[in-house]
């Protein structure tokens, strides 16, 4: 949680090479994403979730991945889907998702393709885990005279 009195909660991610904090308010249905760019933070981008239900803050955690540079679009993963956000129509387009089976029609499979729905090709989903954040003390050497 952000803070005891908040709603939201929060999480940082890399998005453009820089640090950002993510704040997800489930009741706006939103994501408020804020850089850290010389030293001060500014807010960055605004996901609107609240006509996509499979995005919903309400039922998934919505991660942004990465940022298109050409046109803005964002990669959002909620661990069961992945999509590609349109902050100007405020569609996504989904992507991939685990809950239906992975299916490929002929157009878009080419002949020297493997064959997607033979399971050998699956879908990868990057993670962050809270490990990858973590600051160990360094163990202090006694010095030899």
């Amino acid at each position: 949680m952000w803070n005891n009195r908040s709603y939201c909660h929060a999480f940082v991610v890399e998005l453009e090479g820089v640090l950002c904090a993510v704040l997800a308010d489930p009741i706006g249905n939103s994501l408020d994403i804020w850089k850290l760019k010389h030293g001060e933070w500014g807010r960055a981008y605004i996901v609107h979730l609240e006509a996509w239900p499979d995005y919903s803050l309400g039922r998934n955690v919505v991660v942004p991945l990465a940022v298109d540079p050409n046109d803005g679009r964002m990669l959002l993963n909620t661990g069961k889907k992945l999509g590609l956000y349109d902050p100007v129509g405020r569609t996504i387009q989904n992507l991939c998702s685990l809950d239906q089976p992975i299916t490929c029609s002929k157009g878009q499979q080419s002949a020297g393709e493997p064959n997607r729905m033979d399971g050998e090709i699956w879908p990868l989903v990057p993670m962050l885990y809270e490990e990858n954040l973590g600051c160990y003390p360094r163990v202090a050497k006694t010095r030899w005279l």
